[in-house]
Order: C-alpha cells, then structure tokens, then sequence
C-alpha cells in the first residue's frame, strides 16, 4: 500500500471539523443516551483518536489537548462496555432471566457513563492555528502511524485465518483495520476509497464474529442454573459459518 501525503491545512480543517463533531455528539448523546447515539459518539471519539495519533509529539502530549482526548476516550471504554450490554441482549432476546441481568449491569455503566459524558462536556480543545503543524512533521507521523497499522495487520492475518479459536488475533485484527480505515480517512485521496471500503467489509465480517465471541463469554461467566448450553451452542454454529465467510473475504483482499 502506498503512503499518501497529507498536508497541514487540510489536516487543520479535518481536525476542526471533527472536534466540532464529537462535541455536538457529545451533547445529542448528554440529552438522549440511547442506541443510535451510543453508536454515534463513539464513531465520533474514533475519528477524533485517529486525528490526534498523527499529531507530532509536541503537540500531541500538549496538556490541553492530551487531557481533552483522554475525555473522550475514557468515555469510549465506558461506552463500548454498554454498546456490548446491547449485542448480547439482542442475541439473547429470548431469555428473560439474563435480559434482566444484563439490564442491572447496564445501568450501573450507564451512570458512569453520564459522568465521564459530562466531564468531558466542560472540557475545551485549545485554539490552534495551522502554523502549529508543520507539513513536514506531520506527514512524517501520519506515514510512520499507517506503516506501523499495517505491520500489525500483516503479523495478525496468519493466525486469524489458520484457526477459527483464535479469539484474540481476530479480535486485535478487527482493531487494527478499524485504527487503518479512520486513519486513511483524514487523506482526501479518492484512490483510497475502494481500500477503505474493502477495510470496513473486512472489520464488519470481524465484528460480527466479536458479537458472538462477547455474547458467549457473558454466557460462560453465568451461574450454572441459567442453563445456556443451548445458546452457546447456537452462538458457536453460527459464528463458524461467519469465520468461514471472513477466510473466504481475505482471500480476495490484499493490503
């Protein structure tokens, strides 16, 4: 894959762009935290994580802008431990007993949540100029980022697709093209666009085996009188067939 080049004005007005984003996300999500805005601020805190990794280090570790981020991660993390809550009681929606479980472990991370969401509310992105980013530096991080995400990749890929119980490889797998496509999609380069979309098809193939792999985990972590033998049953058919599919996508990408 050829390493594209990124200049620092256009980088400063995709930056503004996206802090401006997670910030009216944010707020959607302070005044109706359901599914769909969930989904939506953790998107948001993505873009802005890709966008702040290829900032040079100066101004990366700036106090404001380190501090500002980590809001928002933190946020994420909390968050995606609620997004999970919603996966598995969509697959096992069946279940009355562990819906209500699942529901009381919800609302204990929801509240945490709320708090990080409002911490994160009152916290400000300084005031930059595009004379803080220099091209030069910039292009040189963005380069030295993407190189290092598709190394990983490439170490990953051959334990992901050997061996269907490899949990942790395809689930590492699936971060990493997720870090890669956000990050490609800071470079205004419509030659990229087919590699971005074939990134995301691989990571939803990935991501639908995730949802299974943290459905059964719950369900293994339950007391025995739940009795889920059979849903984890279900859940281990199914995910087989979705492993089979992702080989049969890899075999038809190459990064």
């Amino acid at each position: 894959m050829k390493m594209r080049q990124l200049e620092s004005e256009q980088y400063f007005t995709t930056l503004q762009r996206i802090v401006q984003k997670v910030q009216e996300k944010l707020t959607q999500y302070l005044d109706t935290t359901n599914e769909e805005n969930v989904h939506d601020v953790r998107t948001s805190i993505r873009r802005l994580e890709s966008a702040w990794r290829i900032m040079p280090k100066k101004l990366r570790e700036k106090p404001k802008i380190r501090d500002f981020v980590v809001a928002y991660k933190e946020l994420f993390k909390t968050n995606s431990q609620i997004r999970d809550f919603d996966v598995i009681s969509k697959r096992i929606s069946s279940n009355s007993t562990i819906l209500e479980l699942i529901e009381s472990k919800k609302k204990k991370k929801m509240i945490l949540a709320r708090r990080r969401a409002e911490h994160a509310s009152s916290m400000r992105f300084p005031r930059l100029t595009v004379k803080d980013i220099s091209s030069e530096k910039l292009e040189r991080r963005f380069n030295k980022v993407t190189y290092r995400l598709v190394e990983r990749i490439h170490m990953l890929i051959p334990k992901a697709v050997e061996n269907e119980k490899n949990v942790s490889e395809l689930h590492e797998l699936r971060k990493n093209c997720k870090k890669l496509r956000y990050l490609l999609e800071l470079v205004d380069d419509s030659t990229s666009s087919d590699f971005v979309n074939h990134l995301k098809q691989v990571q939803d193939s990935l991501g639908a085996i995730h949802d299974i792999d943290i459905t059964v985990d719950f369900l293994h972590k339950l007391p025995r009188k739940y009795k889920v033998d059979m849903l984890v049953k279900s859940e281990y058919d199914l995910r087989s067939v979705l492993y089979q599919k992702f080989v049969q996508e890899y075999r038809s990408f190459k990064l």
